[in-house]
């Protein structure tokens, strides 16, 4: 796909791609457990606080990405 947009930086796309990878924490991330096991919480109190975490920053982040593509 890259190729049919030749105007667009390959660095912009791979960091959207973290960045949006970033977003999508699920129970069957190591890092969802090690966090729940640190902080002491349950499992819906992580879930509830972890996820939304990660959420804002995937948001924050492809934002960023948006902002530095103008630069790029």
């Amino acid at each position: 796909m890259l190729p049919l947009y030749p105007d667009i930086s390959p660095e912009i796309i791979a960091i959207a791609i973290g960045s949006g990878a970033i977003g999508c924490t699920i129970v069957t991330d190591s890092l969802f457990w090690l966090v729940k096991q640190y902080c002491g919480a349950t499992l819906n109190e992580t879930f509830k606080y972890y996820t939304t975490a990660t959420f804002i920053a995937s948001v924050v982040a492809l934002a960023g990405t948006f902002l530095l593509s103008f630069i790029i």
